[in-house]
């Protein structure tokens, strides 16, 4: 429905496959015939409109390009976030122990363009891979990679207070009341994940009693 111009070149939307092409001779005995139009491919076809005249000798031949747009080669990433935090490619990532799987959040400029994502989940202690492939229209491909390090269990015992009966303990005995059997012992470890435990507060009897901490560390 769109007129065009002899010898021009008409460009298409991409994925074209064929077009509709009807062409008018100025005589109206003339014969027109029109090669081309269909099975289009991406780039230049080429189309021929041949126009015989009514004395069935004269002929003459007209050409027209038409183009259709190429698939996208586009293959950028307008976001790539991991945990929801903005990544870029040979980034790296640091996630707290124990981490076995992170989210991948990855969308392209283009959006006949495809991801897929690997090596998200099943991570372990120290330095994992996670790749993300975009598929251009055009079918190529542009592989983004990121580095996502576990920390490792830290191994940190050391105790950050210690007090007894509400008291700060540092080294040395404790006197309490004659008759006393409890004391109450509050051990908070540096390390938020290890573990303390208490041994000998109960029980106490008149003398020397010898009360315990221990402290696991996480790893």
């Amino acid at each position: 429905g769109v007129d065009v111009a002899v010898a021009s070149r008409v460009t298409l939307p991409r994925g074209t496959k064929s077009v509709l092409l009807k062409a008018v001779a100025s005589d109206v005995e003339a014969k027109v015939s029109v090669a081309g139009g269909l099975n289009l491919v991406a780039g230049d076809n080429s189309v021929v409109v041949t126009i015989t005249a009514p004395d069935g000798v004269t002929v003459a031949t007209y050409g027209l390009t038409l183009y259709v747009t190429p698939p996208s080669s586009d293959k950028s990433l307008k976001s790539f976030k991991i945990n929801g935090l903005t990544v870029v490619d040979a980034g790296t990532v640091t996630v707290p122990a124990l981490t076995t799987s992170v989210n991948v959040e990855a969308s392209t400029n283009d959006p006949e363009a495809s991801v897929v994502v690997a090596g998200r989940t099943g991570l372990l202690e120290g330095v994992n891979t996670v790749t993300v492939t975009v598929t251009a229209a055009d079918l190529s491909t542009r592989t983004y990679t990121v580095t996502v390090r576990v920390l490792s269990l830290s191994s940190d015992n050391s105790l950050k207070s210690l007090k007894v009966n509400g008291l700060d303990y540092t080294t040395g005995t404790i006197n309490v009341a004659y008759g006393t059997q409890t004391v109450e012992v509050v051990a908070v470890p540096n390390d938020e994940s290890a573990i303390s435990a208490v041994f000998g507060n109960t029980g106490l009897r008149t003398g020397s009693n010898q009360i315990t901490v221990r402290t696991t560390a996480a790893n």
